[in-house]
């Protein structure tokens, strides 16, 4: 029996990805500063970015939409990058944000990560 290659499956999807997508940035949102509930002082921070390679906006099919976790709207997009992307990031996409309300990653048990998909909402 020959066991699955997730190498050769992680450079299948690069090349995908690479082909479709372009250069990217997930955007996690900084602040200002100022005082938490209990008045201690919260010191700003900047925006982070997240860069890598994002492949356009992906439709769902209607039976995976149940309007539960998936809403009528929601798109994904697969991102090579090596960097997780969190849940309220945002990312520009032909001139509209969108925020990323989900995140699947395969990986193999050896801690191969063949490819990231980031579900989006306006």
């Amino acid at each position: 029996m020959v066991a699955f290659n997730y190498t050769n499956a992680r450079l299948t999807a690069t090349k995908l990805i690479t082909k479709f997508g372009e250069a990217a940035n997930f955007v996690i949102k900084g602040n200002d500063g100022g005082y938490d509930d209990d008045g201690n002082v919260i010191a700003p921070q900047p925006d982070t970015n997240i860069s890598g390679i994002v492949t356009p906006l992906l439709r769902y099919k209607s039976k995976e939409v149940n309007e539960t976790t998936i809403l009528t709207g929601d798109t994904y997009v697969f991102f090579d990058s090596n960097n997780d992307v969190p849940v309220g990031a945002v990312i520009t996409i032909n001139g509209d944000t969108l925020r990323a309300v989900n995140s699947e990653e395969l990986t193999s048990v050896s801690g191969v990560n063949v490819y990231r998909k980031i579900q989006l909402r306006r």
